[in-house]
């Protein structure tokens, strides 16, 4: 499936897209609410050996701006603004990763919601490479599979604040 140059408003509790095969999205505009989900993927019956693309697209006020489940996922110069809800959550994140190897590289995560992680990361694996990862009180939570964000930009010379961070990322 190939989305290009496409505009979503998502509904309350809706979500942009949900695909379990192969993906490319790009140069798309997600708009939702504090309860919607921009781009669900691999979370059904989907294999690694699926493909999700995703590229210079923007995510705005979605509780969660990218669900990545059991495949190969790439979110590369993309922005992801406001997300989150106002309600904490242990299993969620505004890009939440559960399986396979999701990678983040020249994007801008900022400005999510106080009580949601930017990253969740519960299983699989996690590289996230030269992102600006700004304006989160929560940045970033792992509670399995492995998290790998080294060379971003955290707001800080020093990095992200330890109090930002939850498991080893």
């Amino acid at each position: 499936t190939v989305v290009t140059s496409s505009n979503f408003t998502v509904d309350s509790s809706g979500t942009g897209i949900s695909n379990t095969g192969n993906l490319t999205v790009t140069g798309s505009i997600f708009n939702g609410s504090g309860t919607s989900t921009g781009i669900s993927v691999g979370t059904g019956a989907a294999s690694s050996t699926n493909n999700t693309v995703i590229s210079t697209s923007t995510f705005t006020s979605l509780r969660q701006a990218l669900v990545a489940g059991n495949e190969e996922v790439s979110l590369r110069d993309s922005t992801v603004t406001g997300g989150g809800e106002s309600t904490a959550s242990d299993t969620r994140g505004v890009i939440t990763h559960s399986a396979g190897t999701l990678l983040l590289l020249n994007n801008t995560i900022s400005n999510s919601n106080a009580a949601y992680y930017a990253l969740h990361v519960s299983s699989g694996n996690l590289t996230a490479r030269f992102n600006n990862i700004t304006g989160n009180t929560l940045n970033a939570r792992q509670t399995s599979g492995t998290a790998n964000a080294t060379h971003n930009w955290w707001g800080a010379a020093t990095g992200p604040a330890t109090t930002s961070l939850n498991g080893t990322v």
